[in-house]
């Protein structure tokens, strides 16, 4: 196959002119066929079972296999080839149940590294959660030996207050952070368990009579979920591929509604109605595994693909925060590595001709989700999420605690749905011909440039 990132861009170059054009004439019909169809409810229900039924999904924790599994469900049940890809990732994770005076759970950040943080056994250290103040010398109670200390933020070291608890005969420590947020914390050699948490979590523990389970495990794998639907006909394949992706983990305390149940939930919604649509060309979905511990699982996916398979795929669209209700977060960006690529261009035009022009910010050059992974072997991908105009700022429950449903935006889900699955079918839709080859509104005719078959050297001018 010659010249991918060439074609590409005529590829870009004819759909965007033909589709602007043609909206002149018409209400591009092909972008109503998707459009029409997204359901904010059907997504909805998806963030929520993510983000409450399974709730936070550290990478290569039981809760990311768990939303790994419903998330390939859904696919084979869509009809599509599906493919679990397994990849090594290392991680230890800490849970804490409250066991007295009722059944809760909270959730904590491990202390130490993936690595070398204090495991428990399987069933974990059961204790009495006692208050030990700053965690000071003087402020451990005789109760806590055996017991499990909390201590708050704010006076002393990691490494005193942690040192303190351990003479103390604490078996375990849970370290309050002294806001809303979650941190992390790491007081080197460790010999007992301990853990982060947020202020809320800590001062539902500090009630009195509060006894807990806390359970730290080691995990080591993770997975990519991978959809595939080839074209019915194969006379009409043009031989390449188009990747839909989103990750499904969240980072340690968070559950993840927003980043990225949202763009999963997206991910699953435009599967669904792709599902039975016209095609020239191979459609992709995939699920990333382990985003926010670096890229991990799609860093893997590109890995594992061949030269050839990397010179098919010319495009990446990749979904990411896409529902957020923060009051600042209004435009839609569309962050790329390699400026103004197929991604951006079919995305400019699917929202100029949804009326979303206001709406979308694309090209903006960043990369830090999994759209940098195909750029990194060579294919061309864009990043969707919202961000404040100006400053590119995140909502201000990124990454913590509060990243739960109310703070979904069901409007702006629809916006970054409607943007994504329009711009993606204009690429990938077999009546872009016939579109290109009528009449225009102004008396012209757009001569349509075809992708070049492999072993053609030329590359027709526009």
């Amino acid at each position: 196959m010659k010249s991918r990132k060439l074609m590409s861009t005529v590829l870009a170059v004819v759909l965007v002119t033909a589709l602007a054009v043609a909206a002149i004439a018409s209400p591009a019909a092909f972008d109503q066929k998707i459009v029409s169809q997204i359901s904010v409810p059907r997504m909805m229900e998806d963030v929520r079972y993510l983000s409450e039924d399974i709730g936070v999904r550290i990478a290569s924790s039981p809760e990311e296999e768990m939303a790994s599994d419903y998330i390939a469900d859904v696919f084979q049940k869509y009809g599509y080839d599906v493919e679990i890809q397994e990849f090594p990732y290392a991680n230890r994770i800490a849970y804490v149940t409250m066991l007295e005076p009722e059944m809760k759970k909270i959730d904590v950040r491990i202390g130490g590294s993936r690595t070398n943080a204090p495991l428990t056994g399987p069933e974990g250290i059961t204790g009495k959660v006692v208050d030990c103040g700053f965690g000071g010398p003087e402020e451990f109670p005789a109760e806590v030996e055996g017991n499990i200390a909390l201590i708050r933020r704010g006076q002393q070291t990691f490494v005193n207050m942690y040192n303190n608890a351990r003479a103390a005969g604490a078996v375990a420590v849970l370290i309050q952070n002294y806001s809303w947020t979650a941190f992390s914390a790491n007081v080197g050699t460790a010999t007992i368990p301990y853990a982060t948490l947020n202020d809320e979590a800590g001062e539902l523990l500090r009630g009195g009579n509060v006894v807990i389970n806390y359970k730290s495990i080691q995990a080591d794998t993770s997975r990519n979920v991978i959809a595939t639907r080839k074209p019915d006909n194969k006379n009409k394949d043009t031989g390449y591929v188009v990747v839909l992706s989103a990750h499904y983990d969240s980072v340690p305390t968070a559950p993840g509604a927003n980043d990225n149940g949202s763009g999963t939930a997206a991910l699953l919604e435009l599967a669904r109605i792709l599902k039975s649509q016209p095609i020239d060309m191979e459609i992709r979905f995939l699920a990333c595994g382990a985003e926010e511990v670096g890229l991990v699982g799609s860093r893997y996916y590109v890995s594992q693909l061949s030269a050839q398979e990397r010179e098919r795929i010319i495009a990446n669209y990749n979904m990411d925060m896409v529902a957020t209700a923060g009051e600042a977060q209004s435009l839609l960006y569309v962050n790329t590595l390699d400026g103004d690529n197929l991604v951006a261009r079919t995305a400019r035009a699917a929202a100029e001709r949804l009326g979303y022009s206001d709406y979308l910010l694309a090209p903006y050059h960043r990369g830090s989700s999994d759209h940098q992974a195909f750029y990194e072997g060579g294919i061309e991908g864009g990043n969707f999420i919202w961000r404040e105009p100006g400053t590119a700022a995140l909502e201000p429950w990124y990454h913590q605690p509060h990243d739960t449903m109310e703070h979904i935006s069901q409007e702006r889900f629809k916006i970054a749905a409607d943007i994504v699955g329009a711009a993606c079918y204009s690429v990938i839709r077999p009546d872009t011909p016939s579109l290109i080859h009528s009449r225009t509104g102004y008396g012209e005719t757009i001569e349509l440039i075809e992708f070049v078959p492999e072993g053609v050297e030329e590359v027709p001018e526009i």
